[in-house]
């Protein structure tokens, strides 16, 4: 950026703060997602309602529908797993609502992983 692009910068702004040129910074990855969730937050601050980084956080994941399951990798230490994708449209769309059952293998869970299980489960 030269001196004059600078300077005619600055004398376009308010106060004198440089402003941010048109294009510049990250893209944002999922631009329905984003739009949605500003309309959400904008319709809870206007039923005066509380409004957190947290909530909104919690918003995104449940707003989130599973149309790209089909993008997602499931393996094992072993390798690929290719029933894994199955299980996992499976529990999204509702359709085995009983708990997974691993054939052929014991795991050692501690009791903090089965609550993060419990938590994750809950959110599909």
């Amino acid at each position: 950026m030269n001196l004059r692009s600078l300077e005619q910068s600055k004398s376009s702004s308010r106060d004198g703060k440089s402003k941010r040129k048109l294009g510049c910074g990250r893209k944002v990855s999922y631009e329905n997602l984003d739009n949605d969730l500003a309309k959400w937050v904008r319709q809870r601050r206007k039923e005066k309602k509380k409004v957190s980084r947290r909530i909104i956080k919690l918003q995104a994941e449940s707003s989130f529908n599973g149309s790209e399951d089909d993008l997602i990798h499931c393996f094992k230490e072993a390798g690929p797993v290719p029933e894994g994708r199955k299980l996992l449209e499976d529990a999204r769309a509702g359709i085995n609502d009983e708990p997974l059952q691993i054939e052929d293998e014991e795991f050692e869970v501690e009791e903090d992983t089965m609550i993060v299980i419990k938590l994750s489960n809950s959110m599909i």
